[in-house]
């Protein structure tokens, strides 16, 4: 496999709380392939809970690897 061809991204996952109570989140992926300068920003989710969260992650992740042409799961 070339180098030039190694598919990655990145998930950007900013929180904050608003007053003492009020969670949000923003899960940001950044994604293109090795050395292709034309990557693009896309808010995936907003999110107003850890379990939502984790949720948006997990399906992230899920599509990444769906897409990918040898999974990690399947390298020996």
């Amino acid at each position: 496999m070339s180098v030039g061809n190694d598919r990655n991204a990145a998930l950007l996952i900013r929180v904050w709380r608003e007053k003492a109570d009020v969670f949000h989140a923003r899960l940001t992926a950044l994604g293109g392939v090795a050395g292709d300068s034309s990557v693009e920003d896309l808010t995936v989710v907003v999110a107003s809970s850890p379990s939502d969260v984790l949720h948006a992650l997990s399906a992230w992740l899920d599509d990444f690897l769906g897409d990918a042409a040898m999974p990690i799961d399947s390298i020996e």
